[in-house]
């Protein structure tokens, strides 16, 4: 499989589309769709009655879009030596391998705002660079916190971030505290103009909510998700001179930013009650470059074949025994 998607041309492009297709096909089949609910505004779908098949299509289409975005930036800033898709790949079959079951969750949603801060991050490393791109940082960590609560940890994760790739500066650290409160501030502003008094003294965020336990995190098949992230992990950073070897500093600093994502997710489990165990979707991004690059590094082709059979072949054991 991996060295169908070693080059990035259009047979891989349209390769990728049609396992997104069978998979999401497959997935739809066998577990049942669950409508989506925002914790932090306590909203859901099924309020608006739109079908949850029109949900699930949704969420396989953001899922298959955040891929390719994830794979541009990879591409974009050189983390990756040859131009490919295995990272679009890693992302897509992260989600099913992971949490098949839980793939309509906001937390899926939030990724994609958590990607723009990492894509914000990457480009504040440039000393010239427009401040847009520091406010950036808060302001997508910022929407994904106000989607999924439990990503409020991410703020000091973006702010870390900062610090590796830049200078420390008073002005651009409160760039990014005012850019994170922005989202708050205009849905606060809106609710209160609204009158809507029902949501607003409930509070966008949830402190009832905040400081729960862990109850949550022992799902049916917690342990696939967790599972498969920490290995991951730790085969990156075991692997970590094949990843860095001839990489400049720079790239050296970006991928000291998607090794500490982890210490931040698990603080967020902080601010939501009870904690979920697709609260660590929110690392399948940074574990999905650390995954495509690592398969890329290798010199031997076969050991990137083993790592992607055996994602594979978690998904296929949730299907038997679910």
């Amino acid at each position: 499989m991996y060295f169908l998607f070693r080059q990035n041309n259009f047979f891989s492009v349209f390769l990728l589309m049609v396992i997104m297709l069978l998979i999401s096909v497959v997935n739809a089949m066998i577990f049942q769709i669950i409508p989506l609910k925002i914790t932090t505004l306590n909203i859901s779908f099924t309020s608006f009655d739109i079908p949850g098949i029109w949900i699930y299509l949704f969420y396989m289409a953001i899922i298959l879009i955040q891929s390719f975005y994830l794979n541009q930036i990879a591409t974009q800033f050189k983390l990756s030596r040859v131009a490919s898709l295995t990272i679009a790949l890693g992302y897509i079959l992260l989600h099913f391998a992971g949490a098949p079951n839980f793939i309509i969750q906001q937390v899926v949603l939030s990724n994609f705002f958590l990607i723009y801060s990492l894509h914000a991050l990457f480009n504040s490393y440039d000393k010239k660079v427009s401040l847009v791109h520091i406010f950036n940082i808060g302001l997508g960590v910022g929407i994904a916190s106000l989607i999924y609560q439990g990503n409020l940890g991410m703020i000091l994760w973006a702010l870390v971030g900062l610090l590796l790739v830049r200078t420390f500066d008073l002005r651009e650290t409160l760039l990014v505290f005012f850019g994170f409160a922005s989202p708050f501030f205009l849905l606060s502003t809106y609710l209160y103009v609204c009158n809507d008094v029902s949501i607003y003294h409930s509070g966008i965020i949830r402190f009832d909510e905040m400081f729960g336990n862990w109850s949550g995190l022992l799902g049916d098949t917690w342990y696939f998700l967790i599972g498969l992230l920490a290995f991951i992990f730790v085969l990156a950073l075991i692997n970590s001179h094949l990843i860095l070897f001839k990489t400049t500093s720079r790239e050296k600093k970006f991928f000291s930013i998607l090794y500490i994502q982890p210490i931040f997710s698990v603080l967020g489990i902080l601010f939501i009650k009870p904690v979920p165990f697709y609260h660590f979707i929110n690392l399948i991004p940074c574990c999905a470059i650390l995954l495509g690059v690592l398969c890329v590094s290798f010199k031997r082709s076969l050991f990137s074949e083993l790592i992607l059979l055996l994602v594979c072949s978690l998904y296929i054991t949730q299907l038997l025994i679910i």
